[in-house]
């Protein structure tokens, strides 16, 4: 019983961030890169075929949701996954409803918003629970379906809004949410790999291809970006002397090694040159940061380095990018970090 509310608590407060999410989609300048088929959510648990030709409008920094906006704005599609402890059941699907159904009608009421069709739950089979209301705002007439399906441990949502009130235009873009949540499936998600001479764990980015080295006092791995060959997570070590440990001057010392030992050696990326070495932001949960910028005859590259402490190893990590993609890839190398942990002795 406990399970079950937690899980209807837990939808509302998916269903009020959809509310918001859906708002800010419906103004927001799409960017021009169009989202890839088997489009991965919530770190790779879940992939999902995006609506075909509509436009990306926002990703949540957490990976759990993703936004879409139909190319002429007629229509507006978010997608969420929420993790559950234990298998989805028909228990809480009562109670999540008329959560859910009260959520929309106080936002709404609240909000100076007049129901044309207040939220009812519509029966239909392909999914667990379906919500349907209908409003209408300085002229403005919104239909929209809330979709919930289980897919594995995983309860999907899909928010769809059409923005009209022809009722077959409607049903055409709810259509297209019903497609996509039908095309959720759960997925493999990455595997840590040991590298047993570095005595480091490290899991690769979803859908990164990995090249391990394992080195001591040298390369570790490489990651490359599957969407950009050029782009990558180069990942080097320094194994650190026991008095050095706990000294940290002697880190540093270290740490300068292995910047000079980054400035005379190859380029990360083939035929670039080192040009300039701008300040980097500083970051508490590292040893140090570093900037530098590599140019070829036609390209510009940005290498983002943090060195980090991991038991008695010192790693650089640094991140391979054009400069229009450097805040996307240290999101993706955030999340590498994380996975970082120490193994043997």
């Amino acid at each position: 019983m406990m399970h079950a509310t937690i899980l209807v608590m837990k939808l509302v407060v998916i269903f009020l961030m959809f509310m918001c999410a859906v708002c800010a989609a419906a103004t927001t300048t799409a960017p021009t890169s169009a989202p890839f088929a088997n489009e991965p959510i919530g770190h790779g648990v879940v992939r999902f075929a995006p609506p075909p030709d509509w436009d990306l409008a926002k990703r949540a920094d957490n990976d759990m949701s993703v936004s879409y906006k139909s190319p002429d704005g007629s229509g507006v599609l978010s997608i969420a996954v929420t993790p559950q402890q234990d298998a989805i059941t028909d228990s809480p699907k009562a109670n999540m409803a008329k959560a859910i159904i009260k959520g929309i009608t106080e936002s709404l009421t609240k909000d100076g918003t007049e129901l044309l069709i207040k939220p009812r739950v519509e029966q239909d089979d392909r999914f667990y629970l379906k919500v349907h209301d209908r409003s209408k705002k300085d002229g403005k007439v919104a239909d929209r379906i809330q979709m919930y399906r289980a897919v594995g441990l995983n309860l999907v949502l899909v928010s769809v809004v059409a923005f009209t009130d022809d009722e077959s235009k409607a049903k055409e873009v709810h259509a297209i949410g019903e497609t996509v949540l039908l095309s959720a499936r759960t997925s493999r998600t990455p595997k840590p790999t040991i590298f047993g001479k570095t005595r480091v764990q490290i899991t690769a980015p979803l859908d990164w291809k990995e090249e391990k080295h394992d080195k001591p006092n040298g390369l570790t791995a490489i990651y490359h970006d599957p969407s950009d060959t050029e782009q990558s997570i180069v990942v080097k070590s320094r194994i650190l002397p026991r008095d050095a440990k706990d000294d940290a001057a002697k880190r540093d010392a270290i740490i300068t090694q292995m910047l000079d030992a980054d400035r005379s050696g190859e380029p990360p990326v083939k035929g670039a040159k080192r040009t300039e070495e701008p300040d980097a932001p500083a970051d508490p949960k590292t040893l140090k940061t570093s900037r530098a910028v590599y140019k070829t005859e036609s390209n510009e590259y940005q290498a983002d380095t943090r060195f980090i402490a991991v038991g008695d190893v010192i790693l650089s990590i640094t991140t391979i990018s054009r400069p229009g993609n450097a805040d996307a890839l240290k999101k993706t190398t955030d999340l590498l970090v994380e996975t970082v942990k120490a193994v043997g002795k």
